[in-house]
This record gives structure tokens, sequence and C-alpha cells, in this order.
């Protein structure tokens, strides 16, 4: 880097410093102090899934975590009405570009019903990548992160970087169950987000008597990678509760995470898979925290066993994702969602409705095209009972 080049990052490193400081003052007025934030940005041009601008506040923010030192970044949706009390944050999957599907669905319909919203964003996510766009959804903050000489967001990865991303929750809890403004927290997640949630809350438990878990009131779990408490050492062996294989995994996370990611070498999953599993099978959430877990029978890369397994040690809420794009027709038939054969759908089912769903949505039924934010916020107000419930088109 060139003396000139270095000269102008300083000088827009002053000039953010301020717009930090004012931006963590306005937050500061609207209810939430952080103990520190290390880059605030207002957001003046985000977008919903409809092209709608948000009925709210947006800001990106990176926050230390006062306990550990730890950056942790993502955006901070604040209603235009008043703020209801409750804070929903959400958590995307491997390798993390749902969550600007998941940002774009359900924000705008939270906020209009007076939520706060945080969406998590993965530490070490890359910023000169031709897809992270995928991973922002928000080129103002490409922009203005790139300005300052940065080449990844928040904390540094380390190489078993499975284990830092499913500790995210845990350093978004840290800066927003104290917040004073804030009674009541939703932990949605997707896929290995799910996964995350259940080892943060866990490890708060464990090693911190769960004081950054006091107003989490529930979690909803997004077709999550739940398993079944195993990871195979034989690498061809199809992982519990997945329609996958460990060589799969280390195949496709692994290239697609030196891509996405930075991560020092020798990056692994299989042991970090090895030990979230077997962790998060063996945990429990704290007595306060209700649960619901929404399952696709055609999931891809899921199967509804270990969800149905999860229901039934943990009770809460079952929901079975059958909406039109997520089922093939021949299936559909509401008896049969019970049937322990109907969780193994076939193959050729799993490819057609999965073909179906991209074809309709753009997206894969891991995704749940069809779940959206109003079906999110009625799951946030449900009261739970251990019981099952399905979705399906009008």
């Amino acid at each position: 880097m060139g003396q000139n080049q270095q000269e102008n990052i300083e000088r827009t490193r002053a000039i953010y410093k301020a717009r930090t400081m004012e931006t963590a003052k306005e937050l500061a007025e609207a209810g939430f102090e952080f103990p520190e934030v290390d880059f605030a940005l207002r957001l003046e041009n985000e977008t919903d899934s409809e092209n709608r601008a948000y009925n709210g506040s947006v800001y990106w923010l990176e926050l230390k975590n006062a306990e550990n030192g730890r950056l942790k970044a993502g955006k901070l949706f604040l209603p235009k009405t008043e703020f209801n009390s409750h804070l929903t944050a959400i958590y995307g999957g491997l390798p993390g570009d749902s969550i600007v599907k998941m940002e774009k669905r359900f924000t705008n319909p939270l906020l209009e019903a007076g939520y706060a919203v945080w969406v998590s964003r993965h530490n070490g996510t890359k910023l000169e990548n031709d897809n992270v766009q995928k991973f922002f959804g928000s080129k103002e903050v490409l922009e203005e992160t790139e300005a300052l000489g940065k080449t990844s967001v928040g904390q540094p990865l380390s190489s078993t970087f499975l284990e830092d991303f499913a500790q995210e929750p845990a350093q978004d809890l840290a800066n927003f169950n104290g917040q004073k403004n804030i009674k009541h927290i939703t932990l949605a997640g997707h896929s290995f987000g799910s996964s995350s949630i259940l080892y943060s809350l866990g490890k708060d438990m464990e090693t911190n008597q769960g004081k950054n878990s006091t107003k989490v009131d529930k979690v909803i779990l997004i077709n999550g990678f739940l398993g079944n408490g195993t990871y195979p050492e034989n690498q061809d062996e199809v992982v519990g509760g997945a329609r996958f294989t460990p060589k799969q995994v280390q195949n496709s996370q692994i290239k697609m995470a030196k891509i996405m990611f930075e991560i020092p070498e020798p990056a692994t999953v299989d042991e970090s898979f090895r030990r979230i599993l077997a962790y998060n099978h063996t945990t429990s959430l704290p007595e306060h925290t209700k649960n619901v877990v929404v399952v696709s029978p055609t999931d891809a890369y899921i199967t509804p066993k270990a969800a149905e397994e999860f229901h039934a040690r943990a009770g809460g809420l079952l929901a079975y994702d059958l909406t039109r794009g997520s089922i093939h027709p021949e299936q559909s038939n509401s008896n049969q969602i019970f049937n322990p054969e109907f969780s193994d759908a076939t193959p050729e089912i799993i490819q057609e409705a999965n073909t179906q769903s991209r074809q309709a949505h753009g997206g894969s039924q891991h995704d749940a095209p069809n779940f959206g934010g109003e079906t999110l916020r009625r799951l946030i107000e449900a009261p739970i009972k251990t019981h099952r419930i399905v979705f399906r088109n009008n």
C-alpha cells in the first residue's frame, strides 16, 4: 500500500470515527446504548423483497463485546412506530447468503408491528468477493467499509470457523440482553443458524449462568441443522438427520468458506461439526425459553427426523411447511405428515420439489421461500404448547 493511499485511508477513518460517534449518539437517544461501537453507519437506501423502503431506521453496526473484546457485525432495524420492547435477532446458515433473503422477507412486517430487528452477519466475510453482495444486501455498506481499508467484516476467524459462527448469537446477546429498553428477545435461525442458537444458549448457561439470555423468550428454528447428536467418522456415511455425508460437507463447505471468508489454514469442519452436534444434543434451552421448529419434508439437505426428535425431547411447536412449491402434490395429504416413512421422502420427490421451488422463488426449499415476515410475527406472538401444525396455501 502506497503512502498516499494510506493517508487517504487515515483521513477516511477520522471521518468515519466522527460519523460513528454521531450514529452511536442517535442510537442512544433511541434507547440503545452499547458499551463500545467500533463502526456505525446509518443506511438510507435499503429496500425489502418487494423493493419497498423499510418502515423504520436502518443501521450497520460493528459492536465490540464488553466481556471479551470481540467484534460482531450486523444490521439493526428500529421501527418508526413505538418500539414494543421486543427484539428479534435473525441468523443465517452456511455459507450465509440466506441471511439477505430472510432480512428482506422478514423485516418490514416486524417493523410495522413495532419490533426492532437485528440481522446478524458472519464475521470474517470478505469484502472483495464477487458474490459478497449476497451476504450484505447493501452496496452502501460495501462501499463504506472498503473505503476504510477493511478486507473483511468484524472479528477475524479461526481455522475452526464453524465454532466461531456457532458463538455469534452469544456475542449478540452480550450486546443486547442488557439493553434497558428491551424486555423480550426472540432468536430466529435458519439451517446452521439454528445450530448456532442452541449452541450459544447452552454455552451461556454453562459458562455464564445464563445471564445474557434472561430475556430470550423464544427461539424459532427454520429448517435447522439439528442432527441426532452424532457426526460419522466414515466420510461416506450419511449424517444423522441430514441428506449428506461428511465428505460432501468437507468438499462443499471448505471450498465455499475459502471463497467467502478470511480463514487461516488449516481450515477444518469435521471436528467442529462433531463437537457442535454432540453438545447441542445434550444441552437444553433455558426453562423460560419456548421453541418453534419449522421443517419441510422435501428439504434437499435436512430430513424431518431430527426436528421430530428435538420436538419429542424439548417440546414446543413443530410446524410442517407444506406450502406450494414445498412438497410434491402426491405427498400433500395431511394424514401423511406424521408417518415416519414420510420423513424420508424419496430423492425423486425431493428433487422435483426443490426444482419447483427454484423455478418459482429462485431458491431451494431449504431456504423456506414461502415463509414470510407475517408468519414469523405470528409465531413470535403465539402462545406455545407442545403440538404440531401444518402450513398450507389457501
